[in-house]
């Protein structure tokens, strides 16, 4: 054979080998040669038009990535995210409650640490992100100084007052000689009472009721079956009694105990929890509702209770049932001379999933989504009509009721929000059934420590 074509043959071999490598490393068979498909892919609850300026600005900036919302339905919202994101498929970027983070830590990808790290001002990304939203943020999203949500808004909780029977109420008892000294009951029924004194006060005032049965009902309140937040009413007037939670390494719960982080009264769980059933207890003189009555939005919108707590957003509820009805949204009343005012919040956080093949670009895609022009954009088209505020401390007034709410809101670490809302209204319950507070409150701890402890394994 010519030795011209056995280097010819050689050569053909050598090209063929090097062309199979190359098409192997670069992913062929289908296989991908890079991590990633330059696609992000958000899951929320809201309307996908929301998101539109956000998505097209980002693109904008970064065209080799296309990014796609899908609204997904509530009912099976936390279902068909986790089985997506065991399967390796997603979503990017996960809308969750502020509540969820605890549960759900394994399953996020934290924060980039230079994502908003500050160079001249030598500060790392967790300084900033502290600096630009309020503490409460903080308390939810920072886990071990990893971050793994921010928020757009945030939601407050509120005192709902219907001022016709307040202000009849008022009326009544002045015309039938009534005192009012110093002004004192005109202010707190013109004004809202500023601590629960106050509002145990005009209870007594609003309710009528014979025996067991109530004619007019002076606030939703004490039980666990009808009354909208039932238990984020309970946990709010735990810790604004001074309750420990947990304890400081988030290993058992802490509310039943004699701690008070206030330094005021012994097991003020057990006191707060009395509290709040006494409202649906017919021995008290505070009662003024029970299990028999309608759920707390339409008891409220319906002009058959003067006050309802619930969020801010509940208010565009009432507006559906009763458009006509006029009703104001004053603070939440405090302990007497508290020193450390206490409100409740919740918000929807934007994590990124463990199962994005993008995760930095998706938490760039938050960073700029949450930042003051998209975020702007989406006041405008949504949150303004459900009176949600912003929850960049650049954008939060000091000086209004909303800011004051945020700035004073806290949490706590809760293991898993859809088995200790249940664990809570049981205990509810048990007091209403005659149960010692303190027992039922201790059995609570038990097995919130228990949901605590399976976080950690």
């Amino acid at each position: 054979m010519n030795k011209k074509f056995i280097f010819i043959g050689a050569g053909g071999l050598v090209l063929l080998l090097i062309i199979v490598l190359v098409v192997t490393s670069c992913g062929g068979g289908g296989k991908k040669s890079v991590v990633g498909d330059k696609t992000l892919t958000i899951w929320g609850l809201e309307d996908p038009a929301l998101y539109t300026n956000a998505i097209s600005d980002f693109q904008t900036t970064n065209p080799s990535y296309k990014v796609t919302y899908v609204q997904k339905n509530a009912s099976d919202y936390e279902t068909a995210a986790l089985n997506e994101i065991a399967a390796g498929k997603g979503p990017d970027v996960w809308a969750i409650p502020n509540n969820w983070i605890p549960k759900y830590q394994d399953k996020l990808v934290a924060m980039p640490s230079t994502l908003l790290e500050n160079k001249k001002t030598k500060q790392s990304s967790l300084e900033v992100y502290k600096a630009t939203f309020p503490n409460i943020v903080s308390q939810d999203n920072v886990i071990n100084n990893n971050v793994y949500g921010m928020p757009l808004a945030i939601d407050s909780m509120v005192l709902f007052c219907n001022p016709n029977i307040l202000s009849q109420t008022l009326n009544n008892y002045l015309n039938n000689g009534g005192e009012d000294t110093n002004g004192t009951l005109s202010q707190i029924f013109t004004q809202g009472p500023r601590t629960w004194d106050d509002f145990a006060t005009m209870t007594k005032m609003i309710t009528q009721k014979s025996g067991t049965n109530i004619s007019q009902s002076a606030v939703a309140l004490g039980t666990s079956t009808n009354v909208n937040n039932a238990t984020d009413i309970l946990t709010l007037l735990m810790m604004q009694d001074g309750v420990k939670m947990t304890s400081d390494d988030l290993s058992t719960a802490q509310f039943h105990t004699k701690q008070n982080v206030f330094g005021g009264q012994d097991f003020p769980g057990a006191q707060a929890l009395n509290f709040y059933a006494a409202f649906a207890n017919p021995s008290t003189d505070l009662y003024t509702w029970n299990n028999s009555m309608e759920d707390s939005v339409h008891a409220f919108a319906e002009g058959k209770t003067a006050m309802m707590i619930g969020y801010t957003a509940d208010g565009t509820n009432i507006k559906r049932i009763s458009p006509d009805l006029g009703f104001t949204m004053l603070q939440m009343p405090q302990i007497k001379e508290t020193k450390n005012p206490v409100n409740l919040t919740t918000y929807t956080t934007y994590t990124v999933t463990r199962a994005s093949q993008n995760s930095a670009t998706a938490w760039q895609f938050i960073n700029n989504f949450t930042n003051s022009n998209d975020a702007n954009a989406y006041f405008n088209s949504f949150y303004n009509k459900t009176n949600l505020q912003p929850a960049r401390l650049t954008n939060i007034s000091t000086d209004s009721n909303e800011g004051k709410r945020i700035l004073s809101a806290q949490d706590w670490y809760n293991p898993d929000p859809d088995k200790v809302n249940p664990i809570f209204a049981n205990t509810i319950q048990q007091v209403n059934d005659g149960k010692n507070p303190q027992t039922a409150i201790e059995y609570a701890g038990s097995q919130v420590t228990s949901l605590l402890g399976k976080l950690k394994q």
